[in-house]
């Protein structure tokens, strides 16, 4: 069984599939580290509600 981890990556002007161990894992840090600073979706709404509010 093949265990190959690949990291996709998109922006505005390109999109690049890695296969790099190191790159994969550099970028899969990242990745949780985004996700563990984000808000739940009920923070978030509640974040949007007050930012709408102020406008």
């Amino acid at each position: 069984m093949n265990h190959e981890r690949y990291a996709y990556v998109e922006t505005h002007s390109t999109n690049l599939l890695h296969n790099d161990p190191q790159v994969v894992g550099q970028l899969s840090a990242r990745q949780a580290i985004f996700q563990a600073e984000a808000l739940g979706i009920t923070n978030s709404a509640e974040f949007i509600r007050r930012e709408v509010e102020k406008l």
